[in-house]
């Protein structure tokens, strides 16, 4: 009796040796799988983390290239709008030489046409002088 009193008793023991044994394992794999599961949600969070300021990161990137896009658009039409005025005076310079030249011609034919009009009242006052000195040879040479 006293054997199987034992028996019973070491049986109870190791029982709740055993159950004692299965909650530890328990609380340890739930201590684990509450440590993994956190490992997770910061992993998460990190990832959403990292996420967001990449997505920052490719935005302002974007941002920046579009500004420098409209910058570069605007230095064109602004290139362009210069090179329109500079041909724009240039074609103005070339105007005002061109009539320049066209004034200078126009008085150098007036100065020709004037030198050439004395010219030839210079030929005829030549000829009438020496019409007149032939005319005065003539009588002079009767008259001797």
């Amino acid at each position: 009796v006293q054997q199987k009193t034992e028996d019973i008793a070491n049986k109870d023991k190791r029982i709740r040796e055993k159950k004692r044994q299965q909650e530890e394992d328990r609380r340890q794999r739930s201590a684990l799988l509450k440590q993994k599961y956190e490992e997770i949600l910061q992993r998460r969070d990190s990832h959403k983390e990292h996420l967001r300021e990449t997505t920052q990161q490719k935005k302002e990137k974007m941002e920046r290239k579009a500004e420098q896009a409209d910058n570069t658009v605007k230095d064109v039409e602004a290139q362009r709008i210069n090179d329109i005025k500079q041909r724009m005076a240039d074609m103005a310079m070339k105007k005002k030489v061109a009539d320049e030249k066209r004034e200078k011609c126009k008085e150098h034919e007036l100065q020709l046409a004037l030198d050439a009009i004395k010219k030839e009242q210079k030929s005829d006052e030549l000829r009438r002088k020496h019409k007149n000195e032939r005319v005065n040879y003539k009588a002079y040479t009767m008259l001797l």
